[in-house]
């Protein structure tokens, strides 16, 4: 269980976006069906997916988040309002103020503020304005006050001195990722052939 979000890739094709280390794929007692989203808040889950664009990436570490996502193929069924576009830039930088977007987790559907500790091509640090419970936001969003567009995806969070500093991936690794995969593996046919 985690946060998701849609992003529109420049062929104009929409993926669900998400942390890998929420997903549990390979696991022959309980296989994997579909992957569910549903809105902030909501009680039932809105779109439900069986189709990943490629394998999942097999996790992260401090220096490199780059591995740890999962890519949903997604339809036409997705809103426009709920597609976001990735910032070209491909992250964001040093100084700059942005916003988390949370999925789920203690502050479901909210929009906090943060500014950017550091950041490269391979995992950005935001510190937060406040402090909150950040478990199961894994997958959200994380947006440019200045552009408007999504910089990356919240995957580790850590307390510093009374706030909370919140590792990410930057969007220019997702959108590669996503544009360069052609693969589309069908659940649960996919645990038969994929191998971790």
């Amino acid at each position: 269980m985690g946060s998701g979000f849609f992003l529109r890739l420049a062929e104009g094709e929409v993926v669900g976006v998400g942390a890998g280390h929420s997903v549990t794929v390979g696991d022959p007692a309980r296989p994997l069906e579909q992957i569910a989203f549903g809105l902030p808040g909501a009680q039932a889950l809105t779109f439900a997916f069986n189709t990943l664009r490629g394998p999942p990436g097999a996790g992260g570490s401090a220096q490199d988040l780059t591995g740890d996502y999962v890519l949903l193929a997604a339809n036409d069924a997705v809103p426009e309002n709920l597609v976001q576009r990735p910032d070209t830039r491909g992250g964001p930088q040093p100084g700059e103020r942005i916003w988390l977007f949370s999925g789920i987790g203690s502050s479901p559907g909210r929009r906090l503020a943060g500014t950017v500790q550091s950041a490269n091509d391979r995992i950005f640090w935001v510190l937060m304005d406040e402090r909150f419970e950040a478990s199961q936001m894994s997958g959200s969003p994380l947006v440019s006050q200045h552009s408007g567009l999504v910089v990356g995806m919240a995957l580790v969070g850590s307390p510093r001195r009374g706030r909370l500093l919140i590792g990410a991936q930057p969007i220019g690794s997702l959108v590669q990722r996503a544009a360069s995969s052609r693969q589309y593996l069908v659940l649960p046919n996919l645990e038969e052939s994929w191998q971790p």
